[in-house]
């Protein structure tokens, strides 16, 4: 079988926002997205993204996410974290503070426009930190709340300067 995407959204962020929201892009229309994040630079700190889901009411920071993320740093032993009750999807990706190195996300999201089902995220993501490593995750979510999810956003200390990120309705 034949799997054919289909671009919804395309959005260039470039300007320096602490969360970035990307909402309103998810509808009854396809019961799977991809989402592809590049080119992504930060200022502040090195650090972890997360993510949320996005419901009518905004960006949900309930503790409703059960995760788990295999990090595969290339100068140490990967690290396994997962949990069963955060208030986000933890260890989306690292970028290293105030460079330019970017990071390429590659997320799916599973039912999120159904609000009968529970909406289940996969994350792929590769990054470099200058001086110090390159970083792989895998990662998959689940958030446990049966209701529309429109977007997603995601979050980290400090700000998100570019960052491009397509959305894809798989057929």
């Amino acid at each position: 079988m034949a799997t054919n995407l289909r671009l919804l959204h395309k959005i260039e962020n470039r300007s320096a926002v602490t969360n970035l929201e990307i909402s309103n892009v998810f509808s009854a229309d396809y019961d799977i997205y991809k989402v592809t994040i590049s080119n992504g630079t930060i200022s502040g700190n090195a650090d972890y993204h997360t993510f949320r889901v996005m419901n009518s009411s905004g960006s949900d920071s309930g503790s409703n996410y059960r995760h788990a993320v295999l990090q595969i740093p290339s100068h140490q032993v990967e690290f396994e974290g997962k949990s069963t009750g955060t208030t986000h999807f933890q260890f989306g990706g690292r970028m290293g503070g105030n460079h330019q190195e970017g990071v390429g996300h590659d997320v799916y999201f599973f039912n999120p426009f159904d609000s009968t089902k529970f909406t289940y995220i996969i994350n792929a993501s590769s990054s470099f930190e200058v001086g110090t490593a390159l970083y792989g995750f895998q990662g998959i979510c689940v958030h446990k709340v049966q209701e529309s999810i429109l977007g997603f956003s995601m979050h980290r200390t400090g700000s998100f300067v570019n960052f491009d990120v397509s959305v894809f309705g798989v057929e």
